[in-house]
């Protein structure tokens, strides 16, 4: 049964990773699909734009650049917000399964019954979730290269391989977290619940810093603002914000495996 724990849970997650895989490259060749309804309508959305009070507009055009260019569209419609929420929701049930998921349904025990390291166990578990992570969000990179050249939008392959390895870091860091609250001993449904609270918190900060003058300091605390959006669409990749989401993540398994070795497993 547990000849290769990481095999085994790979197996576990395979028909959720397919499912999510596929629905990620539909929604994102969907949404490359509607971008030449917005050249038709640019001049009404212009003057929509331009309506918006400062703060509001301001939020806007910082997530896109130009939201009219290819870049500035899918850093807004689809790196600004939706596909990190997307992602995200995968990653936290991913991490809240892995630790806190198995040992509230009996099976963590089991599990640590046969003749493998607490470190092993919990390594193998941690690069399972590396590589679903990696897996759906390969996926939306195969989605965004599909869409993009059935619609001809002209966007570096460069800098969406860039945007995809920083989406990856948000994503590995959401499901870090909920792997490291269940290490730690939190039920599923907590773990799940200070991670979602974490991230819903500092998007916040990230939202009020672009909208409220004078509170820009507060992007700093935000994962968000360190993970870019559509920004490292425009600019690419940031050294710096690269190595703050890294920090993070060692961060929550400096957590995750000290406490799990040392604690008690539920029964």
């Amino acid at each position: 049964m547990l000849g290769d724990l990481y095999l085994k849970e790979l197996r576990d997650q395979r028909w959720s990773l397919l499912l999510w895989s596929l629905s990620i490259v539909g929604y994102v060749v969907l949404m490359c699909a509607v971008y030449p309804t917005i050249g038709e309508s640019q001049v009404a959305l212009e003057e929509l734009i331009d309506s918006m009070p400062p703060a509001f507009k301001n939020y806007i055009m910082g997530q896109a650049g130009d939201f009219f260019t290819p870049a500035g569209y899918l850093g807004a419609r689809v790196f600004a917000l939706l596909s990190p929420l997307v992602v995200l929701i995968f990653a936290v049930g991913v991490g809240g399964r892995t630790v806190a998921g198995e040992e509230d349904g009996g099976t963590m025990g089991v599990i640590l019954a046969y003749p493998i390291a607490r470190r092993a166990a919990l390594a193998k578990k941690y690069l399972m979730v590396l590589t679903v992570t990696a897996v759906v969000v390969a996926a939306h990179l195969i989605g965004l290269l599909i869409g993009v050249a059935a619609v001809g939008m002209d966007v570096s392959v460069g800098r969406l391989l860039q945007a995809s390895l920083s989406l990856w870091l948000l994503t590995v860091l959401g499901a870090s977290l909920t792997f490291a609250a269940g290490a730690a001993g939190a039920r599923r449904g907590t773990a799940t619940a200070v991670a979602a609270g974490l991230l819903l918190v500092t998007y916040l900060l990230d939202t009020l810093g672009l909208l409220v003058s004078g509170l820009e300091w507060l992007r700093d605390l935000s994962f968000f603002y360190y993970y870019g959006g559509g920004q490292v669409l425009i600019r690419g990749l940031d050294g710096v914000h690269v190595a703050v989401l890294l920090a993070c993540i060692a961060v929550c398994l400096a957590v995750a495996f000290p406490t799990f070795l040392r604690r008690d497993i539920r029964q």
